[in-house]
């Protein structure tokens, strides 16, 4: 008996085998909580803010880094600059901590446009916060420089100078040129 008529005669049951193996290894490579074994384990995202949530969110719409939001919110003891900034980055990007920031920097734009005083405020204590923190030397001279622009320390001066020529200055030089000009060609 050959194998092809054995599966041409039963299309039915070799299905129903099939479909019995794959519901077996699926079911025996899932863990509780409904993912595969193996997969990588997502930490449940509470739907509201906690408070620390709150607090993280807060900082960072006064004007803090979300390392030192972080670092403030969760009371870090750790020195490790690295993890502060990637549990800092994790915890922004939860969809309720993202709206959280979103409305409240958009709060916070706005009201800085209505004043341009409290703006100018805002932009030199930030450049002032960066000249002081950064670690790396063009950062600071960065900031540094556009603290230096904006207090009118570097000012760009474009000296022009207009030479006012007569329309028969012109004709004479042009004249000159088509002289020089027909000499080089005749030679």
């Amino acid at each position: 008996m050959d194998m092809n008529e054995s599966i041409d005669n039963k299309p039915d049951e070799v299905s129903e085998r099939l479909r019995a193996m794959v519901e077996g290894v699926t079911e025996a490579g899932m863990r509780r909580d409904g993912r595969p074994v193996g997969a990588e384990r997502i930490e449940p995202i509470p739907k509201r803010l906690t408070g620390k949530q709150r607090l993280f969110v807060s900082l960072i719409i006064q004007g803090h880094s979300r390392r030192e939001a972080y670092k403030n919110a969760y009371d870090v003891r750790t020195e490790d600059e690295g993890t502060m900034a990637t549990s800092a980055h994790r915890i922004a990007n939860y969809p309720h901590v993202k709206e959280a920031l979103e409305k409240g920097l958009g709060k916070l734009e706005d009201a800085l446009l209505m004043d341009e005083k409290e703006t100018r405020r805002f932009v030199m204590a930030e450049l002032i916060c960066h000249a002081k923190e950064m670690k790396g030397e063009s950062a600071k001279l960065k900031a540094l420089e556009l603290i230096g622009k904006s207090v009118g320390m570097f000012v760009e001066r474009v000296e022009s100078k207009v030479e006012t020529v007569s329309v028969d200055e012109l004709k004479n030089e042009l004249q000159h040129h088509l002289e020089l000009l027909d000499q080089v060609v005749k030679h």
